[in-house]
């Protein structure tokens, strides 16, 4: 989360849950890939939603999400990375629907949505043994879903306000 003073993005490390409460400012923009479930387990402490059985997850993540939102300035953006995953019997547990009401519910509409496609690596050998034995298919990409929580008539006026980076092309940077 990058404050609105111009200064540069702040990394901030910990239990979501437990930092955000921290906070005080607004801010002006969030980006966040949450732990898709337990897909990929970060650790065995009792506070990682990633070690954590699916219904506890949604509520820890619900949790979390609802704290970052609070932080927000009216008129600002939210960028999350998300993309299905599976629970332990196999289903997928539709993430990506899962985050957007979060972030509906804490007034944040869904702006746009892109689609990150991945690197193709072992998908494919993966792909055919996963197919034989209980057909399920590899996923190749992930959804970057663009929430606003102001008007979009006004987006304009607002960003323009801001101090932001200033923009440069390829051939500025080499």
């Amino acid at each position: 989360i990058g404050g609105k003073d111009g200064a540069t993005a702040e990394w901030i490390q910990g239990d979501s849950n437990k930092r955000l409460d921290q906070l005080g400012d607004e801010y002006d923009f969030l980006l966040t890939c949450p732990p898709y479930g337990d897909l990929e387990v970060y650790s065995d402490h009792p506070d990682d939603i990633s070690n954590m059985p699916t219904h506890k997850f949604d509520e820890i993540y619900a949790s979390i999400m609802s704290k970052a939102l609070s932080k927000m300035a009216k008129n600002t953006f939210v960028a999350v990375v998300v993309g299905d995953y599976r629970d332990k019997s196999g289903y997928l547990c539709n993430f990506v629907s899962k985050t957007i009401e979060a972030c509906q519910v804490n007034g944040f509409r869904l702006f746009n949505e892109i689609i990150l496609q991945n690197v193709v690596g072992t998908l494919a050998l993966r792909v055919a043994r996963q197919w034989e034995t209980n057909r399920k298919i590899g996923k190749m990409h992930q959804n970057v879903l663009i929430f606003y929580n102001g008007e979009p008539q006004q987006m304009k006026d607002h960003w323009h306000k801001m101090n932001l980076v200033e923009q440069k092309t390829l051939a500025d940077w080499l």
